[in-house]
């Protein structure tokens, strides 16, 4: 949105130096319908974002903040479709507006509404179907205008790898995560997660390696991506404050593995919208948003969990990396009682 902004405005620079003066730069308003929507099988509501771009007279941030200059408040009709080839299947699907909290900002807070599928409903997206794809049809009522999209549907998969149970970070060789693409992925990122009590709440922290493409989306292939281990240290060490009084123990399931992926709409939608790396910093606009602009795709996930071995416990309590952020070591001492040990014990 704040760079449609600024676009606009230096569209309107150029042409204030190239145009005679008495042109209305301006021009007649145009109302330009902006639309963001990943579907996700995984998640039992959908949401799709749906405001407006907007050029005016005046100061653009005094306009942003009025919530008419971007959200269309009760003038849409927003539903999805399931289609099997050319014919679609069942009712329309509603989305109805929901209010969402809003940091201040720039921007309006007044009014601040995603639609979304019903809560109490949940709609099941349709991952077996062969050549499924859903449609998003929104109608603005007041201007009598059908905006359009269609995705497919990226379909479930599975991890892989890594095999052993248990994870050690202490081995010297890299650590593989392995997992075989759904039709209609295009994009994946691994992230892994630790999972860990602090005080007696559960706590995680998210470490994101190198994603990766795949050549097709029919699916059916095997990617990888390889970390060194002893870097899971430094991870740790760099995300969670350090402290001599916090209470942090491991969980016995201490990793979770994810692959969250992307259909191709949407690893298009990053490569044209991601930092440049040219001297020419002007991209084209990307958009498969029918009477509109923005992006309507999908993604999915697999997740694998497992636990961390007895070493790599050792190395997080005790190491010089790691000894400042007091994770504890649970023991069982000769007369049976429990005890705690820290680095500093």
């Amino acid at each position: 949105m704040r760079k449609l902004i600024y676009l606009s405005a230096l569209i309107l620079t150029f042409t204030l130096f190239s145009c005679e003066t008495d042109v209305d730069v301006n021009g007649e308003w145009e109302d330009i319908t902006i639309v963001y929507g990943l579907l996700n099988p995984k998640d039992s509501v959908q949401s799709i974002r749906v405001q407006r771009a907007y050029l005016g007279d005046g100061d653009v941030l005094q306009m942003a903040a009025i919530s008419d200059s971007i959200y269309y408040n009760d003038s849409l009709n927003v539903v999805l479709q399931k289609w099997v080839g050319n014919q679609q299947v069942g009712a329309d699907i509603p989305l109805t507006p929901v209010y969402v909290n809003k940091e201040d900002g720039d921007f309006a807070t007044e009014g601040h509404y995603v639609y979304q599928t019903s809560s109490t409903n949940p709609v099941e997206l349709d991952v077996d179907t062969d050549g499924v794809e859903y449609k998003l049809v929104i109608n603005n009522i007041d201007k009598d205008k059908e905006i359009k999209s269609s995705t497919g549907i990226v379909k479930d998969f599975v991890i892989t790898g890594p095999f052993s149970p248990m994870i050690n970070f202490n081995s010297t060789s890299k650590l593989e995560i392995t997992w075989d693409t759904p039709e209609n992925g295009k994009v994946y990122l691994p992230v892994i997660r630790f999972n860990y009590h602090e005080d007696g709440e559960p706590k995680y922290i998210d470490w994101f390696l190198n994603s990766k493409t795949s050549s097709t989306t029919n699916g059916g292939a095997e990617l990888n991506v390889k970390t060194e281990r002893s870097n899971f240290y430094s991870f740790l060490a760099e995300n969670i404050e350090p402290s001599e009084t916090k209470v942090r123990l491991v969980d016995s399931l201490a990793l979770d593995f994810y692959v969250y992926a992307g259909a191709e709409e949407y690893h298009l939608y990053q490569q044209i919208n991601g930092p440049s790396n040219s001297v020419v910093q002007e991209k084209p606009e990307f958009t498969n948003i029918e009477n509109g602009i923005g992006i309507f795709s999908s993604r999915n996930y697999a997740k694998m969990s497992r636990a961390i071995n007895p070493a790599t416990l050792d190395e997080i309590v005790f190491g010089d990396i790691t000894c400042g952020l007091h994770f504890g070591k649970i023991e069982v001492l000769g007369t049976n009682e429990i005890d705690t040990v820290f680095c500093n014990n």
